[in-house]
């Protein structure tokens, strides 16, 4: 599929297949925060390894785990509930 999409002239300056892997990286990273693709998939999309990809994406708040901040405080608790 092929966007086209208008850029303020500050953006235009930089060079157009350097915008559109940008786009592309951005749409992806998008799509698996919002749980359409898997991390593993997202790094196919771009030709990336995983590694690579969780390295790029993790400025953006995309992580290699994805646990939520309460779930992990709480989990010393349930693992000494359980008696492991």
């Amino acid at each position: 599929m092929r966007i086209a999409v208008e850029l303020p002239e500050d953006l235009a300056r930089v060079p157009r297949e350097r915008q559109e892997e940008r786009a592309r990286f951005l749409l992806v990273v998008d799509a698996v925060r919002e749980g359409r693709l898997t991390r593993g998939a997202g790094a196919r999309s771009l030709g990336m390894t995983l590694d690579d990809f969780l390295i790029a994406a993790g400025p953006l708040g995309l992580y290699a785990i994805d646990c939520d901040p309460a779930d992990f405080q709480r989990e010393p608790d349930d693992i000494a509930a359980r008696g492991v």
